[in-house]
């Protein structure tokens, strides 16, 4: 969802969660995959390059 609507704000609203919830969240499936899945900026956020199952 935070990939699809380029912010953390957004996404939360949508699914009826908190801001730091959605933050923290991501960075939790980030760290469990062990890469980064958003790139993150001042303005928004943008999907990494795409990865494979087969690379994790």
């Amino acid at each position: 969802m935070v990939a699809l609507t380029g912010g953390f704000s957004i996404s939360a609203l949508r699914l009826n969660v908190s801001t730091s919830h959605m933050s923290r969240r991501v960075k939790s499936l980030q760290n469990r995959l062990g890469v980064k899945l958003l790139a993150e900026s001042r303005s928004h956020l943008r999907k990494q390059a795409p990865i494979r199952c087969q690379e994790l």
